[in-house]
């Protein structure tokens, strides 16, 4: 077996548990707002004990066969009409004038070339904003075969963030696959000595947030997952492509160290919790001695993913949970300087409105 195929292993062992610290909320949490949700006026279906189910089951009373039936109809109406909302803020944010809302569509769309239009014309309109420069970026790394996609894009990525070592991983990606093997090795080395490695999850989020925004829905737990769903559909190659570097150098004793260095300041400095979670992935894969990293950050990590998942817990507990606009921005400004995890405590710290 591989290197790279035992850290994978690894990763999606401790990928489990980061991801499942959304999958392990709550049922009511986990569903897709209907169009209740967006205009509060929700109804929901309440599930009896399984012994009452059963029993309903067996002697249902034609009174509760047609309530059962219209409760079905307004759920399947209130869904195809929360589908039709959505539907038409997908189609109204693809035509925007607004960089960040193009940016929003650019994330939902799945053709590559809609995609990169999209994200070509939020550049266009905002060309100095870090988050549409880095999206743009992260997306010619998975489009080889552009002519769209130009080297320049990288330096100008550099010259807006060049202390977040996020930035100098495209920097390395970019160099090593034009050949310069030298060049991306230095700008491996530059990630590694960045004081934090921000792939702006957070600032993403709050252009998601904004466009939702226009909705009408309520800042609750609802909204939070809306935002992460959505967010969540961003695509980018960076860690797989530096997972696949790593391990392409493996008989260069200088890369392997880089590639270690690089995954310890990952696990340091990540601002989310998955990835986090990669570096230590890296750092393994990359390591001669990797019963060190799993030593000294395994337990660290674990008990973040704990802590993590006792945050959001705290969150769902409360079914009158709520922000308003101060709170949402504290939020976001308390990830993009401490992390994923620090802006969800406090969040759990919140008392709502």
């Amino acid at each position: 077996m591989t290197p790279l195929k035992k850290v994978m292993f690894i990763i999606v062992g401790l990928s489990i548990v980061a991801v499942g610290l959304w999958l392990g909320r709550a049922p009511e949490t986990l569903e897709r707002p209907v169009l209740g949700d967006l205009i509060n006026n929700s109804s929901h279906i309440h599930y009896l004990p399984a012994e009452s189910r059963e029993i309903q089951l067996s002697m249902p009373s034609t009174r509760s066969r047609a309530a059962n039936a219209e409760r079905v109809q307004a759920d399947d109406l209130a869904q195809d009409q929360a589908d039709e909302i959505l539907d038409d803020w997908r189609k109204a944010i693809a035509t925007s004038d607004s960089a960040e809302e193009l940016l929003v569509a650019a994330t939902l769309e799945a053709d590559a070339d809609k995609r990169e239009t999209l994200l070509l014309e939020a550049l266009r309109l905002d060309p100095y904003n870090p988050l549409i420069n880095f999206m743009v970026a992260e997306h010619c790394l998975g489009a080889v075969n552009s002519t769209q996609c130009s080297p320049e894009l990288f330096d100008v990525l550099e010259s807006l963030d060049g202390d977040n070592g996020a930035v100098h991983d495209l920097k390395a990606i970019q160099a090593y696959r034009n050949g310069d093997i030298d060049g991306a090795a230095q700008s491996l080395m530059a990630a590694s000595s960045s004081t934090i490695t921000d792939a702006y999850e957070w600032q993403h989020m709050a252009a998601v947030a904004e466009s939702l925004g226009s909705l009408g829905l309520e800042r609750d737990a609802h909204f939070l997952k809306s935002v992460n769903d959505y967010a969540d559909k961003r695509s980018g190659e960076r860690k797989a492509i530096l997972m696949s570097m790593c391990e392409q150098q493996r008989t260069s004793e200088s890369w392997q160290q880089q590639c270690a260095d690089r995954g310890k300041s990952m696990m340091e400095n990540e601002l989310s919790l998955d990835g986090r979670f990669f570096g230590f992935g890296l750092a393994v894969a990359a390591s001669d001695n990797p019963e060190v990293f799993q030593q000294d950050y395994l337990k660290t990590l674990e008990m973040e993913s704990q802590q993590m998942a006792h945050f959001i817990s705290e969150v769902n507990a409360r079914p009158d949970f709520s922000m308003n606009e101060t709170q949402w921005s504290e939020y976001l400004a308390v990830y993009g300087k401490e992390g994923e995890k620090a802006a969800m405590g406090y969040l759990a710290e919140l008392g709502g409105e």
